[in-house]
């Protein structure tokens, strides 16, 4: 198939830098313009990458970023990229699709819009009859936290009651620079803004079902408690789920084992083989170990759970998730993915 030309709005920061990373080698994608604040505008994308390049291709590097202003409206790009801070995600984003634009966004600003789907493939497909068809639309992924949690408890999805959760969140979830290395250094910061209430209205939209074109969100409850931990890259969150009823432990590790993707997959290239990767060691998963997971392109796109311990009708368990890939850029291409193969291009 003929490449589809892609901009990125909010290149300079960490999730832009992944975006980089995932789309420069992707075998449909093509990326056209990329952009951020008239501080970055003329520079060439190799002098402001905050990782690694992982061997993105020399024409990328040489890309020269624009300043995002009013002339993305009509820029030619054939689907749009968002990682913009919220404020000016809410700036361009909504415009941009009133006009026409397919705008696949990371940024938290519109994700509780009744119109735009908090899409995961392997969960809730279903929500992308929100955009109803039309040509002009926003597709978000979770709070990285969130994407985590939800994938994480999906095959138990329809024996839950009530999630109570606390996450382990790294500095990289706070952008770059991020936290002071002052606060966090040997330290533990018990609040993170808006953490809390993203991981429960996220959670419930997108296990929410759709009536008549409307989200109503699922009865779940969630109770999420949100803390920054001196580690670089990777969310942990340690879970407790109350069932509807008691299952056993060979029940749950069979819905685990089983658990799949149910759609078609062959345009989906950042899918991986296991959405859930479950360890069996008493000391896993950890960030160091773990960040990684899955093969090939889809590193990085596994969850990894493990240490489950059920008391009556409650399963408790660690998961992990890679907060720049699958809680970040990576959904966000999935998704992209995800519309390719439904037809939107």
């Amino acid at each position: 198939m003929e490449k589809i030309s892609v901009s990125i709005m909010g290149i300079t920061g960490i999730v832009g830098n992944k975006f980089l990373q995932i789309i420069g080698n992707h075998p449909y994608f093509e990326i056209n313009r990329v952009y951020a604040s008239e501080q970055s505008s003329g520079r060439k994308i190799r002098e402001t990458l905050k990782v690694d390049d992982y061997s993105i291709r020399d024409d990328i590097l040489d890309l020269k970023i624009e300043h995002l202003n009013d002339k993305i409206f009509n820029d030619g790009s054939e689907l749009i990229f968002s990682s913009l801070p919220t404020e000016i995600a809410r700036e361009f984003e909504m415009k941009l699709a009133e006009k026409g634009k397919k705008v696949i966004t990371n940024s938290s600003a519109f994700r509780m819009h009744p119109k735009v789907p908090i899409l995961i493939p392997e969960v809730n497909p279903h929500h992308l009859s929100l955009i109803n068809g039309n040509k002009g639309f926003i597709i978000a992924n979770g709070n990285c936290s969130t994407i985590g949690l939800v994938l994480s408890m999906a095959p138990l999805r329809s024996f839950v009651q009530e999630i109570v959760l606390t996450t382990q969140q790294s500095v990289s979830g706070a952008g770059y620079p991020g936290v002071a290395s002052w606060d966090i250094l040997s330290n533990i910061v018990p609040y993170i803004e808006k953490e809390e209430d993203k991981l429960e209205n996220e959670t419930k939209k997108i296990l929410g079902d759709i009536k008549q074109g409307d989200v109503y969100p699922s009865p779940i409850e969630v109770y999420p408690t949100a803390l920054r931990v001196p580690t670089r890259e990777s969310h942990m969150g340690s879970v407790t789920l109350k069932l509807k009823e008691e299952l056993g432990e060979k029940e749950i590790k069979e819905l685990y084992e089983n658990f799949r993707y149910e759609g078609r997959r062959d345009k989906l290239y950042l899918l991986p083989e296991k959405t859930i990767i479950v360890r069996n060691e008493k000391d896993r998963p950890q960030p160091e170990l773990d960040y990684l997971a899955g093969s090939g392109i889809s590193k990085g796109m596994s969850v990894v759970v493990g240490r489950f311990r059920i008391k009556g009708n409650r399963v408790s368990y660690i998961f992990l998730v890679n907060n720049l890939i699958r809680g970040a850029a990576g959904s966000s291409v999935l998704n992209g993915e995800f519309i390719v193969q439904e037809g939107y291009f």
